[in-house]
């Protein structure tokens, strides 16, 4: 049997480092690309509002919005919208409003013959004429990849650091007295995998006799315009 001269092993030796090193190569981009597509798997981005609906439970103050919130995600992977935030500014003091479930606003209906509809769970009165529909007792909501949800949070005030002295509730009366000025509105969404969101602050579009209204029936609906980023600099 013939021997393979040394020079014709050193070769194979060389070429097989040079698989390996290929190898450990191809590793590490894999490695890296899983990175970056674990990093990009979630990018969530809440959507501008439009309209902002105060409502009450009793004599609680409540707050509803719709807002559709994007996963931009990369890769086939959901988050999990876990916490939403408003808070409202008016110049002189701020209120925190954290969702405590998610529900739709609408009339309550009054048939032909003037017969006002009997509300049953999972709608009850939220003002005079207007009722509350809960969709779902936990403001958590799913956010699949690459989708675009539209949700329908129902805010309270805050447990802690809620901007009154005892952040129990706060009344509609209460409410009322802070609609004045400019009231500044800023939604913020918290996920799971993709920290916390903030939309641009929007301003309520508030006129004379607002406050009144909001008093006399137990809700009140009104646009929140975005705010010019020229006006907000200043």
């Amino acid at each position: 049997m013939t021997d393979f001269p040394y020079e014709g092993g050193g070769r194979g030796g060389v070429f097989s480092t040079m698989l390996a090193l290929l190898a450990l190569a191809v590793s590490l981009a894999s490695a890296g690309w899983s990175v970056f597509a674990y990093w990009k798997s979630s990018e969530v981005r809440p959507l501008p509002f439009r309209e902002i609906a105060i409502v009450n439970e009793g004599t609680v103050a409540q707050i509803s919005l719709e807002v559709s919130i994007a996963n931009l995600a990369y890769g086939e992977y959901d988050d999990v919208a876990r916490d939403q935030f408003l808070l409202l500014d008016n110049g002189q003091r701020q209120l925190l409003f954290v969702a405590r479930e998610s529900a739709t606003v609408r009339d309550i209906g009054v048939n032909t013959e003037g017969v006002v509809e009997t509300l049953q769970y999972p709608c009850r009165n939220a003002g005079r004429g207007v009722a509350a529909c809960v969709t779902n007792e936990s403001p958590v909501v799913s956010l699949p990849a690459g989708a675009v949800e539209t949700i329908h949070p129902l805010f309270e005030l805050a447990e802690k650091n809620c901007g009154l002295e005892a952040c129990y509730y706060i009344t509609v009366e209460q409410l009322a007295e802070f609609l004045t000025g400019d009231v500044v509105v800023t939604y913020t969404a918290a996920t799971m995998r993709d920290g916390y969101h903030a939309l641009p602050a929007c301003r309520l579009e508030l006129r004379d006799g607002d406050q009144d209204f909001l008093r006399a029936n137990g809700w009140f609906r009104t646009s929140c315009a975005e705010i010019p980023a020229t006006a907000e600099a200043s």
